[in-house]
């Protein structure tokens, strides 16, 4: 069960208990005995604690729908639910503070005759509500996915926009390096160079451009991930595991390639059209 609590903005704060606590999370200070669990003895998150000043022993005020309540802080633990503002306790004191709620979810553990899908499929055909979503791990897993990546959808359409950037970028900087090394060109053209070479060395100058910026933003994408998971669990209690995907190089490093050497394209042109006479005229 969970519900939220408080009455303006900054005091908003989850409640949430289980029937059967497994009090898996990693503790950070205090104590997650399960026996003074049952007790009454509630566990915070890092963000509540923090902005509360909590740690193992701290009473901490609820707002309840008879009034206000106090309860014993047992320990601070990684729990990022509710973005780290959370206080889980046990059944018999949810029910005390708040009464009877609906559950937010019920989890069965399928026997090993009969697995995750029968298990599924068996409770489904119960019809034992019209409103039950029954996913087996992989169901919910992929549901989890969609939504995370409805979530990240901003994030991957900025990634679309500093690509059109990197484009602009590289055709405005090579347009007025072409300018100011008009005389250069010249030169170049004069001692011998073909306008295809001056073309090409153009085209070449953009495509190490794009590749020195993919190297470089790898490094520091990989400093940032990491960054962010060793503060994320500090600043709100959630640790996700840390795992790089590198196969993605293996089409947006090409892709990024590709945006800036065709960004190329119009200095290379002009380079190869490089009128020599008077671009040794030129100051």
């Amino acid at each position: 069960m969970a519900l939220l609590t408080g009455h303006n903005d900054a005091d908003i704060i989850g409640v949430t208990a289980a029937e059967h606590p497994l009090l898996t999370l990693p503790l950070i200070v205090g104590s997650k005995d399960l026996n003074q669990f049952e007790q009454g003895h509630v566990l915070v998150a890092p963000s509540l604690a923090r902005r509360r000043h909590l740690r193992a022993g701290s009473r901490l005020r609820l707002d309840t729908p008879t009034g206000f309540a106090w309860v014993t802080v047992g320990g601070v633990w990684q729990n990022g639910n509710f973005n780290g503002n959370v206080v889980d306790m046990p059944m018999s004191l949810f029910r005390r503070l708040y009464g009877n709620q609906p559950p937010t979810g019920v989890g069965l553990i399928a026997d090993r005759k009969v697995g995750a899908v029968e298990l599924a499929h068996r409770v489904r055909a119960a019809h034992l509500d019209p409103e039950l979503r029954v996913d087996t791990p992989a169901q919910l897993t992929a549901r989890l996915t969609r939504d995370i990546g409805r979530q990240l959808t901003p994030f991957n359409t900025l990634q679309r926009g500093l690509l059109m950037v990197a484009f602009v970028a590289v055709l405005s900087t090579l347009l007025l390096v072409g300018v100011q090394r008009r005389r250069e060109m010249g030169l170049l053209a004069a001692v011998g160079m073909e306008p295809s070479q001056l073309a090409s060395m153009t085209v070449a100058e953009g495509a190490a451009v794009g590749a020195i910026g993919v190297a470089l933003s790898v490094f520091a994408a990989i400093g940032t991930n990491i960054a962010s998971s060793l503060i994320i669990p500090i600043i709100i209690g959630f640790r996700d595991p840390l795992r790089f995907d590198f196969f993605s190089l293996l089409f947006w490093g090409p892709v990024a390639i590709v945006v800036v050497t065709a960004a190329t394209a119009l200095p290379a042109w002009r380079n190869a059209h490089l009128e020599v006479l008077e671009a040794l005229q030129y100051e």
